[in-house]
Order: C-alpha cells, then sequence, then structure tokens
C-alpha cells in the first residue's frame, strides 16, 4: 500500500543564482545554468519518499529528453512512476528560477498546456489513489480533474494551491487538510499575507472556516501554525543558513502528508514538515535531502 500519491505537476528546474532580481530593463550575469528536477508534483513526491515513505506521482510530461529526465530522478528517488504518462503533443514544462543572495526565489514557470491532466488519467490510475493513505491534489488543476480526484481519493485529501485562485466552495469543504504560505493565504482571504506566525494563525482559522476540515499556513521563515478540530498550534521554524527557498514549501508539505499517513498528529506532522523543509533551504535546488 502507498503512504502518498500525488496528483500534480513535474517539470524542469533551469536555476541561476544572481547577484540580485534584475530590474525592467536591466541585465544582470548569473552563476553557470542548473538544470535539474522540480515541479510541485515531483518535490512533493521525492519529499515523502526521502522520508522514507512510499510515494507515487500522477502527472503528464513530454515524450522527450527533459520528460525522461524527470522520470528517471523520480525512479531514482524511489517514487512509484506508474502515474508517469509521457504525452508525445506536449513538451515538458521548464521553471525559470533566479536566486539573488539570501535565497528568497523568483520563479516563473513556463507550462505546457498538452502537459495538464485530464480527468481519465485519475480513471487510469484509480487503485493509486483508492489505496493510498493520503492524496495529496494540487488545486490549481482543472476543476474536473480536482472533483474527480476527491471523489477517488480514499484515504485522507491534502489540498495546496499555487498561485491561490478562486475555487467551488464544495471543494474546499471536501479536503481534510488544505496547505498554503502565506501569500496564497492572504489572496484566498483578500486579505494582506501573514507576517508572522501569530497571524498565520488567524489566518489557518479563517481558512477553515470556508470549508477544509483542518489548515495548515507556512510564513517561511517564521515558521507555520495549524488549526484543526482539536487542536492549534504556531510552530517555530529551525535555524539554518538559507541558500535557496526553491521547493521548501513543497518539502514541507510531503512531510506532513507522510507524517499523516502513518496516523501521527498534524501537530507532529507541521513539526517534522519544518525540520525538513529547514534542510532543503539550507542547499541550492528544490528537492528534498534523504533523511
Amino acid at each position: 500500500m502507498l503512504d502518498v500519491v500525488v496528483v500534480g505537476v513535474a517539470n524542469v528546474d533551469l536555476t541561476v543564482q544572481v547577484p540580485g532580481l534584475p530590474a525592467a530593463g536591466q541585465t544582470v550575469f548569473g552563476s553557470p545554468l542548473m538544470v535539474g528536477p522540480g515541479g510541485k508534483g515531483l518535490n512533493q513526491a521525492l519529499a515523502v519518499a526521502a522520508g522514507g515513505g512510499r510515494a507515487a506521482l500522477i502527472a503528464r510530461v513530454g515524450d522527450d529528453d527533459w520528460g525522461r529526465m524527470l522520470h528517471r530522478a523520480l525512479s531514482d528517488g524511489g517514487v512509484d512512476t506508474t502515474g508517469i504518462i509521457f504525452d508525445p503533443e506536449a513538451v515538458t514544462g521548464a521553471a525559470l528560477i533566479q536566486v539573488p543572495p539570501g535565497g528568497d526565489s523568483a520563479v516563473t514557470l513556463a507550462r505546457s498546456a498538452a502537459a495538464t491532466h485530464q480527468p481519465t488519467d485519475l480513471d487510469d490510475h484509480a487503485a493509486l489513489l483508492r489505496e493510498a493513505a493520503v492524496v495529496v491534489l494540487q488545486l490549481e488543476l482543472d476543476t474536473a480533474v480536482i472533483r474527480h480526484g476527491v471523489r477517488l481519493a480514499g484515504g485522507i485529501t491534502i489540498g495546496t494551491l499555487a498561485p491561490a485562485s478562486p475555487l467551488p466552495p464544495e471543494l474546499f469543504r471536501a479536503l481534510d487538510v488544505l496547505v498554503v504560505n502565506a501569500a496564497e493565504a492572504g489572496a484566498l482571504l483578500d486579505a494582506s499575507a501573514p507576517g508572522g506566525r501569530g497571524e498565520a494563525l488567524q489566518a489557518a482559522h479563517a481558512l477553515r472556516s470556508i470549508g477544509p476540515a483542518s489548515v495548515v499556513v507556512s510564513v517561511g521563515a517564521h515558521g507555520a501554525a495549524y488549526t484543526c478540530p482539536d487542536s492549534n498550534a504556531a510552530l517555530r521554524a529551525h535555524d539554518t543558513s538559507v541558500v535557496d527557498t526553491t521547493g521548501a514549501g513543497d518539502t514541507l508539505l510531503g512531510r506532513i502528508a507522510l507524517s499523516l499517513a502513518r496516523r501521527q498528529s498534524l501537530h507532529e506532522a507541521v513539526g517534522h514538515g519544518l525540520a525538513a523543509a529547514a534542510e532543503t533551504v539550507s542547499k541550492l535546488g528544490a528537492t528534498s535531502p534523504a533523511g
């Protein structure tokens, strides 16, 4: 039985370190280009596997060199690749990542419309979704795909949303856990992004009122806050030297999902997620270190 199945996106990360993010019309010189696996779904699945869990990813990639590179990265990372669909009509997506000093990366995602999920993709892999202890759904996917994923999920359903966008209320009510960062929480609430753990906890309570049974709001270097039916708390981030923030939220979510699959409390899950995220930001690149 799988611990976690992720329905999400895999793409190539094109990463360059820069002395500062360029202003309009400005050219800056950066480091040599680093090409590696990325995408929220891939990062989350690898984070589960890096924590010792059994993970699978359902995603579309192009039938090209980049798509095959992503497949190898998942396989080498211990992720079940049964749900990877090679689409000959698609071009594998790429994220353009600029990492300035301090590590607060800026990301632009170039996605291929042909590489987006279809409801039939989930039908073809329904057994994975029904048997997994936890199913993670990227809520920026087509609404029909999200609805179908919720229907097929046999275990805990976790939703994540980047970028934040309006969703039908019934989809939020169908989620066991919603995990968002500060900017996404602010966008969903049509309010300022929470700036610390206390404000994150307030945002989590407000978001829970729109439907999810539990909510986790992360606030970067400050940590994260959560609320669920029987508890709520704000947890500090772990002290670390920040090199690159890319993928930290995905690592946090992946480890939360794995902890819940192992029947740990949400408090324990968020704690494990913060510890793993601290390791991720201490190196260049998005994927989670093993351990």
